[in-house]
């Protein structure tokens, strides 16, 4: 009867086929990481990119040049459509917060996507008249969430007059908690140049 491997010998092969693998699995990690970090650091937006929208009440196009270069202010876009369910549902604490920076120099575009000027409007009329620091715009195409990096929405973004990505919040937020406006505040009433600060996600 032929016998098996000795038990040292088994223990062994396995600690050497588990060391294998590890040194492989580190080779390739090390040789890609740098890639897959650069990947990643190219797909946060880092500036306001080009970009046209129509603003509802006017119905005149609105782009990039409309939201920079004006000293101390600060946009806030939303991307949004009356189709959505979470949108729905995080739209009226993000109204009420916008409408407490109604007196001061940020302004909030509410980007409506693959919607219409109708619908819109029509869903609108429930918050009654909104302060002139709420602008509604609309994109039919969704044209302007490729621009952003926007997959989904309800997606918003916080720029300074630079046009310096600030801050991004994925998916539906909790509008309500303070956290938000606190941090509104703070960008707003920064007397320095927010250059080079890593861009928050939330």
């Amino acid at each position: 009867m032929q016998r098996g491997l000795a038990l040292p010998t088994k223990l062994t092969i396995i600690a050497l086929i588990i060391s294998v693998t590890l040194l492989y699995s580190l080779y390739w990690h090390n040789k890609f990481s740098p890639m897959i970090n650069q990947f990643d650091g190219d797909l946060i937006l880092k500036t306001l990119p080009e970009f046209q929208v129509e603003e509802i009440q006017s119905k005149q196009l609105m782009s990039k040049k409309d939201f920079i270069n004006n000293e101390g202010r600060l946009t806030f876009i939303h991307f949004w459509g009356t189709w959505c369910g979470p949108c729905e549902a995080e739209l009226p604490p993000l109204l009420d917060m916008a409408k407490k920076f109604k007196n001061s120099d940020v302004q909030f575009v509410l980007i409506a996507v693959q919607d219409t000027a109708e619908k819109v409007t029509k869903y609108m009329k429930r918050f009654g008249t909104l302060p002139e620091n709420i602008v509604l715009a609309l994109d039919v195409n969704g044209d302007s969430m490729t621009k952003f990096g926007t997959v989904k929405v309800p997606e918003s973004y916080v720029f300074n007059h630079q046009g310096t990505n600030l801050s991004k919040f994925i998916g539906p937020q909790s509008w309500e908690q303070t956290r938000y406006y606190d941090r509104l505040v703070f960008y707003h009433n920064s007397s320095k140049p927010l250059l080079n600060q890593k861009i928050e996600t939330h």
